[in-house]
């Protein structure tokens, strides 16, 4: 595999073999991305973008704005999750003075800031139904009224929503409203995860290597092929965000030429290097006993590894050794058969089990993430996705 060197992104145009704007990436789903911008960005249309976290729908709503006839204009961005709910619809359409207590002057919201703009809503799946309805009274009616306010302020704002979450979901559970949502679905653009692009992850690497080099003035000029390797055999939990933290860190950290597995922040576990952070499943001399069992150490462990005794006290008995071993492979599906018998989603299934492996590891994720043989980065993303409280365990 080639080396991933400095210099080799095209920076500066709006439209590159290697992206958009400022979005980096020319595989076949990215390059279908692009293709909707250009034809959308100059049509007053409402446009809402999908996507895990961490996938860029930032930097998409503003190349939509870059490249309107409103891009001389204001765009405006809020963070709808960031904002408490008792302060959202000030933030929004602002205040008059003396709307309510601490309100000491007029305030101008974003919808007036916007005027003959952009604004984007990130994350307006977490918005409250009532600020809800408020927008979506905005969107029909182009007007609205300050907090405290008696007239309706018009505005020409163009709208462009983004969410991690799946609305049509919301709106059966009753969490997002219909109306709206068919209001802000006109355009959809479904951004895919790092994982399903990954001819994008040497290239998304070289070009963090060289922001981050001009930004520590460091002489880093490529990253080692088995690294890259590594780099698109990971599944990128936090997608091209913790690509970009990642790079920024081993960066920072190392001082030679070649990034290498040492310049990582945490170990992104393949065959090529495991040998550094654990033990092949392969290597007989790895092996660990565990009560009647043996545990064979590895990136991908999973109930395969495992080397069953025959039970002593029947089919499908769970004997607790050390580390909770299963006398036969019986008593690992009875054990899930109860949880599924019992009503639990693979969500809550999984969330049990990242909470027991933290128990375990005495709230520590790395050695919790050690267990479950995943990387560091993969069990900080559950742990925050789930809210697990590693201290009340």
């Amino acid at each position: 595999m080639p080396k991933i060197t400095c210099g080799q992104i095209n920076q500066g145009h709006p439209d590159t073999l290697n992206g958009f704007d400022n979005i980096i990436g020319r595989s076949a789903r990215m390059r279908e991305i692009f293709s909707k911008i250009k034809s959308i960005a100059d049509k007053d249309i409402l446009v809402l973008i999908g996507g895990e976290s961490g996938t860029g729908k930032e930097l998409v709503a503003q190349a939509i704005h870059n490249h309107s006839h409103r891009k001389n204009a204001p765009y405006i961005k809020v963070n709808c999750a960031a904002i408490p709910d008792t302060l959202i619809e000030s933030e929004l359409f602002g205040h008059e003075k003396g709307a309510f207590t601490g309100a000491h002057q007029r305030k101008i919201g974003k919808f007036e800031l916007a005027n003959n703009g952009t604004l984007f809503l990130d994350e307006i799946g977490d918005m409250a139904l009532a600020t809800q309805s408020k927008v979506l009274r905005i969107i029909q009616e182009r007007e609205f009224e300050r907090l405290g306010g008696l007239k309706p302020v018009k505005v020409n704002v163009r709208i462009i929503t983004a969410t991690h979450r799946d609305l049509v979901t919301e709106v059966a559970q009753k969490r997002f409203r219909e109306d709206l949502f068919f209001r802000i679905n006109v355009v959809s653009l479904s951004l895919p995860p790092l994982r399903e692009r990954r001819d994008d992850i040497a290239l998304l690497a070289g070009f963090f290597i060289e922001k981050f080099c001009g930004k520590f003035n460091k002489p880093i000029k490529r990253i080692a092929p088995e690294v890259i390797e590594a780099f698109a055999g990971y599944n990128w939990p936090g997608n091209v965000r913790e690509l970009q933290n990642v790079i920024e860190s081993a960066v920072a950290i190392e001082e030679n030429e070649t990034i290498t597995f040492k310049s990582l922040p945490y170990p992104i576990l393949t065959d090529s290097n495991i040998h550094l952070y654990g033990r092949r499943k392969s290597d007989k001399n790895a092996r660990t006993v565990v009560g009647e069992g043996e545990f064979h150490g590895g990136a991908r462990a999973g109930l395969d590894d495992f080397s069953f005794s025959p039970a002593s006290s029947g089919a499908g008995t769970n004997t607790s050794g050390a580390a909770g071993t299963f006398s036969s492979i019986a008593g690992v599906d009875e054990a899930v058969g109860v949880l599924i018998a019992n009503g639990l989603s693979y969500d809550e299934i999984e969330k049990k089990i990242i909470a027991c492996a933290l128990k375990k590891a005495k709230g520590k994720q790395l050695a919790a993430a050690r267990l479950l043989s995943m990387g560091r980065g993969e069990m900080q993303y559950k742990v925050k996705k789930y809210k697990i409280d590693a201290s009340a365990l």
